[in-house]
This record gives C-alpha cells, structure tokens and sequence, in this order.
C-alpha cells in the first residue's frame, strides 16, 4: 500500500529542536486532503511547543 507521511518539528524554550511529530496515512486520502493533515500536524505541533515554552515565530 502507497503511504505518505506529514511531520513538524517540535522545540523546547530554547528554541532547539526537540523532538517530532508525523502522521502516515494511506497515499489516496493523503492526496484528497494534503492541506487539512499538514495543518494538523503543524498546529499539533506548535500547541506542544509552546507548552514546552517555545514562543517563537
């Protein structure tokens, strides 16, 4: 099965990379919806960051 996968960066207060989150969805969905699974893992992402004290851009 085709797959594709969608991932963000997380920083801690520092700014430093910390760590990441992805989601792999099958390659059909993925392509209905390319915007809606990049913004969630996105705004996942920045939600985490800034509770582990990153404010940044």
């Amino acid at each position: 099965a085709d797959l594709c996968c969608v991932g963000a960066p997380i920083y801690n207060y520092t700014g430093q990379v910390i760590a990441a989150i992805s989601m792999s969805i099958p390659a059909y969905r993925f392509r209905r919806s390319q915007t809606k699974y990049r913004d969630a893992i996105v705004r996942t992402a920045k939600v985490i960051s800034e509770r582990l004290g990153y404010y940044g851009p």
